[in-house]
């Protein structure tokens, strides 16, 4: 049997997956891990929990930004795409490439 150490759940990395829409639909179990941690931060930022995160449009954790954001991630001429994101003390990376646009 082949090994799935590659697999989105078993990454060592957070990862979150988005739908062409923006919209929050995948966390691995290292991201609710560590975004589970931030459940107070996530209630005061943006007045929800982790696990209400899924489903959620990205537009709802960059306010007045949404939409230049909204601009960069959907274009594929801005693609590949890496940033970083500031959450509370924390620095996460941002690494979107063309995926589904190709």
């Amino acid at each position: 049997m082949e090994s799935n150490r590659n697999a989105p759940s078993e990454n060592s990395t957070n990862v979150f997956i988005a739908d062409l829409d923006l919209r929050l639909i995948y966390m691995n179990r290292r991201a609710l891990e560590f975004m589970t941690k931030m459940n107070s931060t996530l209630e005061k930022l943006f007045g929800m929990t982790t696990r209400e995160m899924l489903g959620v449009k990205i537009d709802a954790f960059h306010g007045s930004h949404a939409g230049r954001i909204r601009e960069k991630l959907t274009n594929p001429a801005n693609l590949p795409l890496q940033t970083d994101i500031k959450f509370g003390q924390y620095v996460l990376a941002l690494n979107r490439h063309e995926g589904l646009y190709k």
